[in-house]
């Protein structure tokens, strides 16, 4: 097999909580890969290949979305996404949760032109990585959570981008999970790519510049 074959058929590594090759021929459905089979249901969203060759949804900010199955028995956390975000003004919904009801709810989403992480409970604020988006450009971004240290980091194309802590622990509340929308109403304009990995762990820095790597060239980053 060539290296994108490696990329999106290889079974992902132990510990993977949700993994999205993002490979279409599945109608409505979009597999996860890892062993919790988390697949995930496109409702909208239409395929588009990168000139490297893997695989993106677009999402056309009005109703597009993938709703993903309950990811439960959560403590910390790891997202990592390509994204490719067509304008930068109000509210876009990355991944997380499709309310806001519960302690604990976790919102990845876009405020004017930072992807932010927000966890209920923790004040509602808003944590911000350093770097701006760059619009209509490729950009691999992470998030982390961790729960009983109460501290929060973001990664931009594989590098540290910002961290910090929040002043009360409280467990991700990870049901009615989406791709490509938050909240009720904050919905994608633009384009996310594929693969979408979730781990229920603090992924280190070295292991994420290595994915980052592996996939950069895919996207032209």
């Amino acid at each position: 097999m060539d290296e994108l074959d490696d990329l999106l058929f290889e079974p992902p590594e132990i510990g993977t909580g949700l993994y999205m090759p993002g490979l279409p021929g599945g109608g409505s459905t979009i597999y996860d890969r890892s062993v919790n089979g988390h697949n995930g249901t496109i409702a909208g969203a239409t395929w588009e290949k990168t000139e490297g060759g893997l695989w993106g949804l677009k999402y056309d900010g009005i109703d597009d979305v993938v709703e993903l199955q309950d990811i439960t028995g959560v403590v910390d956390l790891t997202v990592l996404a390509w994204i490719w975000i067509d304008n930068t003004t109000g509210w876009h919904g990355i991944f997380g949760s499709d309310h806001w009801s519960h302690d604990g709810d976790v919102l990845i989403q876009s405020s004017t032109t930072k992807p932010t992480l927000t966890v209920r409970g923790n004040d509602g604020a808003n944590q911000n990585p350093t770097t701006t988006y760059t619009v209509k450009t490729w950009e691999h971004r992470g998030w982390v959570y961790r729960s009983a240290a109460k501290t929060y980091a973001f990664y931009y194309n594989g590098e540290p981008d910002g961290d910090g802590s929040y002043t009360t622990a409280y467990t991700p509340d990870l049901t009615s999970i989406v791709y490509g929308k938050t909240y009720t109403d904050r919905w994608w304009k633009g384009k996310l790519g594929f693969p979408l990995r979730f781990y229920p762990r603090e992924l280190s820095a070295f292991e994420v510049i290595n994915i980052f790597q592996q996939e950069r060239h895919f996207f032209g980053v």
